[in-house]
């Protein structure tokens, strides 16, 4: 290569090295050192260190091999979980989310999914290829699912968010025996996804802050709540500790969200109808009256609250537990009810115990008023309670370090 440069190119009195070649491996480097000696310009010479210093930049940068998500959700039939589902879909780092469905088939419960997100007006939303929808039996060992099926889920899941729950306000806890099951099997699942080259896939569940509505003290921390803080109802009850005992005993990565109340979404005001607030509310259409809560609710619009869902299900957040709920709070009496007269509704307001005696001697009849549904509920509290105190709002306290605070504050 030496003897064929010297016999086209004129390096005039300069000679040209022994080693050229290896001293100036690129065409380029080749090039600018031929022309130095042809023009007689002195070369400047790279020392070891800048030589170095060229290739750790050139080499050492690495892109991130971006880690595919395979998910498993329950609830997508159910407003939370139907916005979990559209957040989870539109990340690129999703590339499946197996939606966990009660259901006769598969094909029955793809046609549930797609009637609950055209109902909440997010269907056309969703990037429906990476929806699975499978039919299953969450209270069954193995959901319900046939071994192939579940087997070919188990070897490539990353996670599993649990949105599903019975909201039953009028059941005791031993009635909760299927849904308890259906979280131990769900927690199963996860651990026969672990090998000796993955760990388990994570698991996020979703609870309530009426876990900690006895809690003591004015601000409940991001932490393990006592037996006692819930309240006396089965659905508190039947949530607590469950995660958190798998996470001690196995390894196992369980993040509990606790979630507040959740209302609306941001974008179309889809509410559930037969929720307890939208129920009493419409109170005032089938008894003309609402009360006079001495209450500071803390509400979260769905969407806010899934998109904070899924930023901590898709997080390298270890185990946990986290508060997602409005550090706002406002006036049921000062600001609700007058927002609601300004927006046209008329009715009258009274104390609590008036307004409990009105439900009760209203129409029975819950398909011309559905507020009565809520009679069994509210007779838990004493009307003297309403009056004196209201319900008692426990504010949750916030770690600023987790990430679903990208999505709520």
């Amino acid at each position: 290569m030496r003897t064929e440069i010297l016999k086209i190119v004129d390096t005039g009195t300069h000679k040209l090295g022994q080693n050229v070649v290896f001293e100036h491996p690129s065409i380029a480097s080749l090039s600018a050192h031929l022309e130095h000696l042809r023009s007689g310009q002195e070369e400047k010479q790279e020392t070891l260190a800048e030589q170095i210093d060229a290739l750790v930049s050139r080499y050492a940068s690495f892109h991130p091999v971006e880690k595919k998500r395979r998910i498993a959700l329950t609830g997508a039939t159910g407003s939370l979980g139907a916005h979990v589902l559209a957040q989870l879909v539109s990340r690129a780092d999703v590339e499946v989310v197996y939606c966990l469905v009660r259901a006769c088939n598969n094909t029955d419960a793809s046609n549930r999914i797609e009637k609950f997100l055209v109902q909440r007006k997010i269907y056309n939303t969703l990037a429906l290829s990476k929806m699975r929808a499978l039919a299953t039996d969450l209270a069954s060992p193995r959901l319900g699912l046939d071994e192939a099926t579940y087997k070919d889920m188990a070897s490539s899941l990353t996670g599993v968010i649990h949105c599903a729950w019975s909201v039953n306000f009028n059941k005791r806890l031993v009635s909760f025996q299927d849904c308890i099951s259906g979280l131990h099997h769900l927690i199963a699942l996860c651990l026969a996804t672990s090998s000796s080259s993955r760990a388990p896939a994570t698991f996020d569940f979703c609870s309530s802050a009426s876990t900690v509505a006895r809690c003591l003290g004015l601000h409940t921390p991001e932490q393990l709540a006592e037996y006692d803080w819930a309240q006396d109802m089965g659905y508190a009850q039947s949530k607590c500790h469950i995660c958190m005992a798998a996470a001690t005993q196995t390894g196992l990565t369980a993040r509990v969200l606790r979630i507040g109340q959740i209302v609306a979404d941001t974008i179309h005001g889809v509410w559930n109808a037969t929720e307890a607030i939208p129920l009493m509310l419409h109170s005032a259409l089938t008894v003309g009256a609402l009360p006079t809560l001495r209450e500071t609710p803390s509400w979260t619009p769905v969407d806010v609250v899934a998109q904070a869902v899924a930023e901590i299900s898709l997080s390298d957040a270890a185990t946990m537990v986290a508060n997602v709920t409005n550090a706002r709070s406002f006036s049921w009496t000062h600001d609700l009810l007058p927002a609601l007269r300004a927006a046209g509704l008329q009715f009258d307001e009274v104390e609590p115990r008036e307004w409990v005696r009105r439900l009760r001697v209203s129409n029975k009849d819950a398909r011309t008023n559905p507020c009565i549904i809520v009679k069994t509920f509210v007779k838990q509290f004493r009307a003297t309670e309403w009056d004196t105190r209201g319900f008692k709002h426990v504010r949750l306290v916030m770690n600023k370090g987790h990430s679903s605070h990208n999505a709520i504050s």
